[in-house]
């Protein structure tokens, strides 16, 4: 079952599975009551970013949180794309961090 379902800035649909939800914040709990910010970085991102790993994987990097236990980190959310052509948008994890990704840059916010 899906946990979230969201459509990016770019109007594509991203979803988020219930085990992916749950495999993901078993490795990072930070994540559980968070679940907006993570949407948020999926919908409104500051930064687009290919992963050094897989050309299938993009990172969706949030903008900087104001306030709270995570204030001045973003929220990264990284997200695999399947199928041919990329037809679908699978969420695999996500994490908060002060340091931006690396890897190359596919879209910047102006």
């Amino acid at each position: 079952m899906p946990f979230f379902k969201v459509f990016d800035y770019w109007n594509q649909s991203i979803i988020a599975y219930d085990d992916t939800w749950a495999h993901a914040t078993a490795r990072h709990p930070e994540l559980v009551g968070h679940e907006g910010l993570v949407m948020q970085s999926l919908v409104t991102p500051v930064l687009l970013i290919q992963s050094d790993t897989s050309m299938k994987t993009h990172l969706y990097v949030g903008t900087v949180i104001a306030q709270g236990i995570y204030g001045g980190e973003h929220a990264v959310s990284v997200v695999r794309l399947e199928g041919e052509p990329t037809k679908s948008r699978i969420w695999v994890t996500g994490y908060f961090t002060g340091m931006l990704p690396q890897g190359k840059t596919l879209w910047k916010q102006s």
